[in-house]
């Protein structure tokens, strides 16, 4: 038998060579140690292969140490307090800005007009109100 090329070797380490194959290959390795060495090489990387896809199926999880979290701190009641005092002064402020800028309104300035609208035809109710057909009173009470 002529030496063993590569795919002859990975059938037999593979086991898939027949029965006859298999005992002229192993009368040949006894004889050639050329085949031999190259066989036992294959074995080494087969072991090597399988030994890292081992460590690849095994999870390594890191848990992180636990660090108990400090307590936090009360503040005292002075700074509670002054809080409180900044917060109602802020507010006191708001309002006293709203109340000087709101236009001042008087009863003389009121006029008591009534605004009425009246839709000439049907209302379609797919049109804004601003397409529609409509007319508008203006009835001012004093007047009449």
């Amino acid at each position: 038998m002529k030496c063993m090329n590569e795919i002859l070797i990975q059938k037999y380490l593979d086991g898939e060579t027949t029965s006859q194959e298999r005992e002229q290959m192993e009368k040949h390795l006894l004889h050639c140690p050329t085949c031999h060495d190259r066989v036992a090489e294959h074995e080494k990387f087969i072991h090597q292969i399988r030994q890292d896809i081992r460590l690849m199926d095994k999870e390594e999880i890191l848990i992180p140490e636990f660090v108990k979290p400090e307590k936090a701190k009360k503040p005292s009641a002075h700074k509670i307090l002054k809080r409180f005092a900044y917060t109602i002064s802020i507010a006191a402020a708001c309002c006293l800005i709203v109340w000087l800028f709101m236009p001042a309104q008087s009863p003389k300035n009121e006029q008591n007009l009534i605004i009425m609208y009246e839709i000439d035809g049907e209302f379609d109710a797919n049109r804004p109100i601003s397409q529609q057909d409509y007319q508008v009173y203006i009835i001012d009470q004093e007047q009449k």
